[in-house]
């Protein structure tokens, strides 16, 4: 997986591709340990703000469309544990762990996705 950073580096790759079309999903790989939040939300703003505007403005002037998703640790606890000791929770089976930190990195880029105008599933 990627994250905005890695695509910011690899643009000429997507523009090589000539794109309709250009779906960017990095929430998953947008995640980070419970007690590292306000420091990856304002990197993954910033970052999804850069990556955003320079694919709404390439030539070919191709649909951008940001989908997000989110993890969890299905029933693995260690490895929710690991992620955020103390801080994790379950869905309502009680079978699916998940750290709340997960989820939002879908608001993180909030801002980043209104300023330029990019759909979002």
């Amino acid at each position: 997986g990627s994250d905005e950073n890695t695509w910011l580096g690899r643009l000429d790759l997507v523009m090589e591709l000539d794109p309709d079309v250009i779906l960017v999903e990095s929430a998953v790989n947008d995640q980070c340990d419970y007690d590292k939040q306000d420091e990856r939300s304002a990197f993954v703003n910033q970052t999804s703000f850069s990556l955003l505007n320079l694919l709404m403005n390439f030539p070919q002037k191709p649909a951008v469309i940001s989908v997000e998703l989110f993890r969890t640790s299905f029933r693995n606890w260690r490895d929710a544990n690991k992620h955020c000791r103390g801080q994790i929770q379950n869905t309502s089976d009680h079978e699916c762990y998940y750290c709340p930190q997960w989820w939002k990195p879908q608001t993180w880029r909030e801002n980043a996705r209104k300023y330029n105008s990019v759909s979002h599933a």
